[in-house]
């Protein structure tokens, strides 16, 4: 099942009702924990200690189905469905600007001076808000809302003269889509993905923690023994995951002060290489 030390026994039979050690689960990024929680759960579902055992089969299934629902959440992807409808409105509204923006420039050239008067005052008002459809999107909405409004009150006599309310009307029109889409995307992003797996996550560790604690309850009861082999891989892979990840968060967490057990102390285990972790 794991590497072994030829000098050093699995299990110290010397010692009285070894036990599963404590595993700071939260403090895994989401990847290790789910390979953690794969390695357990392959390993529980060949032991046939744990299998033979009726009384955790109700706690082995929990734990099973509840991992199901984090690699559910955890495969998902994290595009928005709003996300290609967003993109599209951006362009509709910047090629809107840049048509009334051709339009405006047509009309200064023209050789009719009121036309060319109205047109200079409306690509004044272009240069004072120096829109670009580069520019970074929220920028972009909050400039175009107010560039807009000033067409429709501050310059509405040349608007309707240069007969440019069409125009006027899409540029509004793609913009307050595109805002609209965007408050959606924001909504949404607030109550999905991230929420789930989170969710999905502290549902796995309360079910594997009590699989956890009926494995090591009935090692005392009917004696650690049976279930030595699965004790023994899961202290290992508890301290490796310890050395890999925990020691390195704890020491980074302002939250977390505890002292982090070495899984393998006093159980003669020695660390190995398990799936998904680099030693």
């Amino acid at each position: 099942m794991f590497t072994q030390n030829k000098n050093v026994s699995l299990l110290n039979h010397s010692a009285m009702n070894v036990q599963i050690a404590k595993c700071y689960l939260h403090l895994l990024p989401n990847g290790a924990h789910f390979a953690f929680m794969h390695n357990v759960l392959s390993c529980a579902q060949k032991d046939a200690k744990i299998i033979a055992n009726d009384k955790l089969a109700p706690y082995l299934s929990r734990f099973n189905a509840a991992f199901a629902q984090e690699n559910n959440h955890f495969g998902q992807s994290k595009k928005s469905a709003h996300t290609d409808k967003l993109n599209a409105l951006d362009i509709a509204r910047g090629q809107a600007y840049m048509a009334y923006k051709t339009i405006v420039k047509g009309y200064a050239k023209l050789p009719v001076p009121e036309v060319r008067m109205m047109s200079k005052r409306l690509l004044q008002h272009i240069k004072d808000y120096r829109i670009s459809v580069r520019m970074q999107r929220d920028s972009k909405s909050g400039l175009m809302s107010n560039f807009i409004d000033g067409l429709e009150h501050d310059f509405a006599a040349e608007v309707a003269a240069l007969r440019l309310e069409r125009v006027v009307q899409s540029m509004k029109e793609e913009n307050e889509n595109y805002i609209a889409t965007r408050v959606l995307r924001t909504e949404e992003r607030m109550n999905k993905q991230a929420r789930a797996l989170f969710t999905a996550r502290q549902q796995t560790d309360s079910a594997y923690r009590s699989f956890v604690e009926m494995v090591n309850a009935f090692a005392i009861v009917e004696g650690d023994g049976g279930y030595a082999d699965f004790i023994a891989y899961m202290n290992t892979l508890i301290s490796q995951y310890k050395k890999e990840f925990l020691t390195r968060s704890a020491a980074s967490s302002s939250d977390d002060e505890e002292h982090l057990p070495d899984a393998g102390d006093g159980q003669g285990a020695e660390t190995e290489t398990v799936s998904g972790v680099e030693p």
